[in-house]
């Protein structure tokens, strides 16, 4: 639990005996659910892994990553965090969140050589939200667009890599050319 005392605690005195150059905030829950099988509890707990412990895994970090040549919190999102999507409200709520928190912080410490690099990312063949890599494949051979777990951390390393990199960059399978699937257009 990153709320008590005893836990920042002892991640700063990790942190005490170690450089941070990064950090990387990419742990998180996908729930996705109707509102109506949607337990408060749910919500909170996706509320909590995918917003809540970045923002506070970057506030105890903030004081390491002031000291460090590179200073850079990079923050896995989602383009759920862009569009909304039936049945994962839980789901888009924090990651919209998330990417608040990222672009905003990137405002707030431009001046200060401190980076965030939000990672808007696609599908990619995981087990993430509880679907297995067997149904990812098939939804592949019906033309769905979903990255290579390889490809999408390459990707990741390049934009990390990139000291011309923007606060944000979307990472969607369709447009690197996997599968037939399109962002949709606002």
């Amino acid at each position: 639990d990153l709320t008590t005392k005893e836990c920042i605690d002892s991640i700063r005195s990790v942190l005490d005996d170690h450089k941070v150059d990064i950090l990387v905030n990419m742990a998180g829950i996908g729930i996705y659910k109707s509102l109506e099988d949607l337990s408060p509890e749910d919500f909170f707990l996706s509320l909590q892994l995918n917003t809540m412990v970045p923002f506070l895994l970057t506030k105890i970090t903030m004081d390491y990553l002031k000291k460090s040549d590179i200073g850079l919190v990079v923050n896995i999102g989602s383009g759920a965090g862009t569009m909304p999507f039936a049945g994962r409200s839980a789901y888009c709520t924090s990651k919209y969140a998330l990417r608040g928190l990222s672009l905003s912080l990137s405002e707030e410490y431009r001046e200060q050589d401190i980076s965030f690099l939000l990672i808007t990312l696609g599908s990619t063949m995981t087990t993430f939200g509880g679907k297995s890599i067997t149904a990812q494949e098939e939804k592949v051979k019906n033309g769905n667009a979903i990255f290579p777990v390889e490809y999408a951390a390459q990707e990741i390393l390049n934009q990390i890599k990139n000291p011309e990199r923007e606060d944000e960059f979307v990472l969607y399978p369709s447009e690197h050319g996997f599968g037939k699937w399109k962002k949709p257009s606002n």
